[in-house]
């Protein structure tokens, strides 16, 4: 799928294996902090929230992932605003 263009695999690797740890990471942590005796939404909303705030400090410390992020939240400022963004 990369024959033609200037992508080479190492591009779409290189983006994909900082989320991949963030998501292996996070849900390890959701894991042990399940919290199991809880009702279902309690249990829900504590899961994401775990889940949510390991998965955005793992990608803080992960080489490159701050910028990542930053990025990710200039596509959705962007996209409040209604405003293209400049690929």
């Amino acid at each position: 799928c990369f024959h033609g263009t200037p992508l080479v695999i190492g591009d779409m690797a290189s983006v994909i294996w900082r989320t991949a740890v963030a998501s292996a990471v996070a849900g390890v942590a959701t894991w042990w902090a399940d919290p199991v005796e809880w009702p279902a939404f309690g249990r829900l909303a504590v899961q994401a929230v775990v889940f949510a705030s390991a998965w955005i400090g793992v990608m803080m410390v992960i080489p490159g992932g701050l910028s990542r992020l930053r990025a990710g939240l200039g596509l959705l400022r962007d996209l409040r605003r209604g405003t293209p963004n400049d690929a």
